[in-house]
This record gives structure tokens, C-alpha cells and sequence, in this order.
């Protein structure tokens, strides 16, 4: 049982955004996943929630723990702690469209982007949409691909 690849798809449904061959790729594993995951969301042991809480992932690691051989009881405490963790992240980090706007424009100077660079990059562009920005993200995107378009 695979469950790896799922633990990247929020991330991957960003990512995919105009881009019609990844925008396929996300919708695959995203049926995927949820066939993956349909038999647990009933289940009385391994039940998979779509906003787990903390007591939920310590319910599943005890599981996980009394149960050693099981891959089901790991792969869904793998899923749903990666799902939890991707929330509080998101909740914890409120960004200023200001500084890192600045922060990135200085990066763009500098000409040398990383993919954190890009990300944020792309975190500014979702959360803010305004034409500048996609326009940071695209000259962005394109130092850190060495001046070659994806």
C-alpha cells in the first residue's frame, strides 16, 4: 500500500494552478486518494476526518502503536498528521503582503530564487491576485529554471 504520494497533494493542487498537464496529474491522485481513503472514513478504529484535531491524532498514534503490523493504522496516521500539520501551519502563519512583497523583489535583484523563494512567491499571488505579483512569481519562477520556461 502506497500512501506516500498522497502526503504532498495539498501542496500539488497549488502548484498545479494554469497548468492543464499538472492540473490532470492533480485530479488523478486526487481520485486516487479519496478511493484510498473512502473504506476509513466509517471505520470505528481508523476513522479519517477532513480536519482532524490533536486528540484525534493521538487516538490514531495509540492505534498505530497497539498495532505494529498494520499498514492501514499507519498509512492513516501518516495521512491525517500530515493533514493536521498542514492546517496549524496554515492558521500560524499570516503573511504581510508588504514586507514579503519587498522580501522578494530583493530576491528577484539579487537573481538567485529558490524554490521557497517561488513559493512564497506564489503565497503572495494567491493571497493578493493583483497583476504585480503574478509578475514577481512569473520572473521568479523563471531565474530559478535557469531563464527557461516550464
Amino acid at each position: 500500500m502506497s500512501y506516500q504520494k498522497f502526503l504532498k497533494l495539498d501542496e500539488m493542487k497549488k502548484k498545479s494552478r494554469g497548468n492543464p498537464l499538472k492540473m490532470a496529474e492533480y485530479a488523478v491522485l486526487k481520485r486516487e486518494f479519496d478511493e484510498f481513503i473512502t473504506p476509513f472514513r466509517e471505520h470505528p478504529s481508523l476513522p479519517f476526518m477532513d480536519e482532524p484535531d490533536e486528540a484525534h491524532i493521538n487516538k490514531l498514534k495509540e492505534f498505530m502503536e497497539e498495532s505494529p503490523g498494520d499498514e492501514s493504522a499507519k498509512a492513516v496516521y501518516t495521512l491525517q498528521k500530515e493533514l493536521f500539520d498542514t492546517q496549524e501551519k496554515q492558521k500560524a502563519t499570516p503573511v504581510d503582503s508588504r514586507l514579503m512583497r519587498s522580501k522578494l523583489s530583493d530576491v528577484l535583484k539579487s537573481g538567485q530564487a529558490t524554490e521557497t523563494d517561488v513559493q512564497q512567491a506564489f503565497e503572495l499571488a494567491k493571497k493578493d491576485g493583483s497583476i504585480e505579483s503574478r509578475v514577481l512569481l512569473a520572473k521568479l519562477k523563471q531565474i530559478q529554471n535557469g531563464g527557461n520556461d516550464e
